[in-house]
C-alpha cells in the first residue's frame, strides 16, 4: 500500500514539476514588439533612405540620397478617411490610387503638373495578381503577372511592348523566389501599396531568373525577428534600423 502511494507522490510530483518548468519557460520567452523601419543604408550602392511616420504609424515621408545612377528622391503620403494610401506626391509628380468596394488596390494613374502620363491597372484571378502599365504617350507599356503563396510573391512572369492591339505582348521571362525566412518582411511597416503587387509578407531567399542568374540572400535579425543585416551573394550589403513600438 506504501509502495502505490509513493509512486502516486512521485507521479504527482513529476507532473508538477514539469507543469512548473514548462510555465517558466513561457514566462522566459522575451516578448516581441512590431517594428518600423527607419533607416536603409544601402552600403554597396552608397544609398541611404530615412522613412517618417505619423502618430498613427502610417509612413509620411520616404527620402533617398542619391549616387551616380539614381537621382535623390523625396516622397510624401496622405491616406483618406479608411486609412488607405491615396496619394503620393514627388514635386510636381503625383500618383493616386483607387480601389474597389473591398478594398482592394484596382489602379493608380501618374501625373505631371496635373497631366496623367501613365497608369496601372490591376486585375486579381486566384492566386495571381496582373500589373497591367500603360505609358499615355505612346500607348503602350507592359505587364508582370504576381504569382503568391502564403502571403509571399513565388513569380513574377513579364512581357514587355503590350498595347490595346497586343494585350498579351512579348513574353520577357519568368523569376522565381523561395526560401523565404517566415521572418516579419523588411518594408512591413510600410502601406502595402506603396510597391504594390511586388509585395511579400516575409524575406526572400532566393531570386531566380536564368539557370545562371541567381541571388542568394542572407539575413541577421533583431529580438523582434525584423532584418537587420541583408547580404546577396556574400557581398552586397544592407543595413536597416527601425523604432520599437
Amino acid at each position: 500500500m506504501k509502495t502505490t502511494f509513493y509512486t502516486a507522490l512521485l507521479l504527482l510530483f513529476i507532473g508538477f514539476s514539469s507543469c512548473s518548468s514548462d510555465d517558466d519557460n513561457a514566462q522566459k520567452q522575451p516578448e516581441t514588439h512590431a517594428n518600423l523601419l527607419t533607416k536603409i543604408n544601402d552600403v554597396t550602392e552608397g544609398l541611404v533612405t530615412t522613412i517618417a511616420y505619423d502618430s498613427s504609424n502610417k509612413m509620411i515621408s520616404f527620402d533617398r540620397t542619391a549616387n551616380d545612377f539614381n537621382p535623390e528622391t523625396h516622397l510624401t503620403f496622405t491616406y483618406d478617411a479608411a486609412g488607405l494610401l491615396s496619394e503620393m506626391v514627388a514635386g510636381t509628380a503625383i500618383t493616386k490610387y483607387f480601389y474597389n468596394a473591398e478594398g482592394k488596390l484596382t489602379k493608380t494613374e501618374q501625373s505631371n503638373s496635373g497631366t496623367i502620363y501613365s497608369v496601372h491597372q490591376f486585375v486579381y484571378a486566384g492566386s495571381k495578381v496582373t500589373d497591367n502599365y500603360n505609358y499615355a504617350p505612346t500607348n503602350q507599356g507592359w505587364k508582370e503577372i504576381y504569382t503568391f503563396e502564403n502571403g509571399n510573391v513565388t513569380q513574377v512572369e513579364s512581357y514587355s511592348a503590350t498595347s490595346a492591339a497586343n494585350p498579351n505582348g512579348t513574353y520577357e521571362g519568368t523569376f522565381h523566389r523561395s526560401n523565404y525566412d517566415g521572418k516579419p518582411a523588411v518594408k512591413s511597416s510600410m502601406p502595402w501599396q506603396f510597391q504594390f503587387p511586388d509585395v511579400s509578407a516575409n524575406n526572400v531567399g532566393t531570386s531566380q531568373y536564368c539557370t545562371t542568374c541567381v541571388s542568394n540572400f542572407v539575413y541577421e535579425y533583431n529580438a523582434d525577428g525584423y532584418p537587420t543585416k541583408r547580404t546577396e551573394n556574400g557581398t552586397a550589403t544592407v543595413l536597416y534600423e527601425y523604432k520599437r513600438l
